[in-house]
């Protein structure tokens, strides 16, 4: 059983005051007290855990949000260089450049679903995101676009 400790009333927040209800850090269980884990398992089951996240997918890597905050101005100047894509045998390039966890990568990765999904039914883009830490070298980089575009593609011997 855990230890009780007396606790002021002032130094309760107004809320567990109004509920009586006081959430603490609980003790270190042992190994050995099943019926406390069992208690606490039937509880989790009954509120239903793991379904505290009504979406996961934002926690995927490949996750991409529906909309960029604070970056209208860099997708307008991106748009402006992609401007003449619709058109067959025209093509379009940027280099993106920032600090490390700048968001470069998320928008570039809207930007490319947003160009594919205006573009539908009059070209077809197809997006391939090659992360340089893991892929440094050109030779590297030109395996991994192949291998967007076609997965059978060998990657040695071609």
């Amino acid at each position: 059983m855990a230890e009780r400790i007396p606790v002021r009333r002032d130094s309760l927040s107004t809320r567990a005051q109004q509920t009586g209800v006081c959430v603490r850090a609980a003790p270190n269980m042992s190994n050995n007290d099943v019926s406390t884990s069992r208690m606490m398992a039937d509880y989790l089951d009954r509120i239903g855990a793991g379904k505290v996240l009504l979406d996961r997918a934002p926690f995927s890597f490949d996750w991409t949000p529906p909309a960029l905050v604070g970056r209208d101005t860099e997708l307008r100047e991106l748009a402006s260089m992609f401007t003449g894509m619709e058109s067959h045998g025209v093509s379009s390039r940027a280099v993106i450049t920032g600090p490390v966890g700048s968001g470069k990568t998320v928008m570039t990765r809207r930007f490319g679903e947003d160009l594919q999904r205006m573009l539908d039914g009059r070209r077809k883009i197809i997006l391939a995101h090659v992360n340089c830490r893991n892929h440094p070298s050109t030779s590297q980089v030109l395996q991994q676009i192949v291998l967007s575009l076609d997965s059978g593609h060998p990657e040695r011997g071609f």
